[in-house]
Order: structure tokens, then sequence, then C-alpha cells
């Protein structure tokens, strides 16, 4: 590997390293103005940095969804995203949105299929 290889590769580690803070300031400091966590957010998802990332790659995970109703709040500490949500089932539907992306990425397809007949 040459050194020019080198610096591109050390070059990228910084630009995603700075991409990675100024989200994560932006979503705490700006948009939730440094708050901490109020008490009306009651359930929690609590994933590494690296997967919230990832999600955020992928759009699994887009905290404009919730910010603007204010039903989740996004907390980054040490290597990790925590997520609190007002509404148990805005928990759920994250809980399974991540976990249908990990089962589909470390299988290639997702194995449960969901249908529904309704007679209205």
């Amino acid at each position: 590997m040459t050194q020019t290889e080198i610096m591109k590769g050390e070059t990228r580690e910084l630009i995603k390293a700075k991409r990675r803070r100024y989200d994560y300031s932006y979503i705490a400091e700006v948009i939730q103005r440094g708050r901490i966590c109020p008490a009306k957010y009651k359930h929690k998802l609590i994933i590494s940095q690296d997967l919230y990332d990832e999600l955020r790659g992928e759009l699994v995970v887009d905290p404009i969804d919730y910010i603007i109703d204010e039903a989740a709040f996004f907390e980054f500490k040490k290597d990790e995203a925590i997520i609190s949500f007002v509404n148990l089932y805005h928990a759920e539907d994250m809980h399974r949105r991540i976990d249908h992306y990990l089962i589909k990425k470390l299988t290639g397809s997702y194995p449960v299929k969901r249908t529904c007949f309704s007679k209205l």
C-alpha cells in the first residue's frame, strides 16, 4: 500500500468522524437545544454508534421523522446511541425495523411474510 493510499484512507476516516460528530451535535445541541432527556420519554432503545451510523446511512433510522413531533429524543454517549420514545408503539416500530434490517443483512432475505385479510 502506497503512502498516498494510506493518506486517502486516513482522510476518509477523518471526514467520516467529523460528519458523525456534526450529526450528533446537530441533533443534540441545535434541534434538542442541549436539553437532557425529559421524563416523558419512557421507552429506550440503546444501540452502538456504529450500528446507528449504518442504520442512518441505509435510511432505516431518520431522526427527522421523530424529532419534528417530539416522538423521540436522541442521546449520544460514549459508544452508544440512545433513542428514547414517548410511546411504546414508536419504540416497537423502530425495534422491528432494526431487527428487519439486521436479519436481511445477515441472511439476504427476511424469512417472515405477513398478510392481512379485511372484510371492510
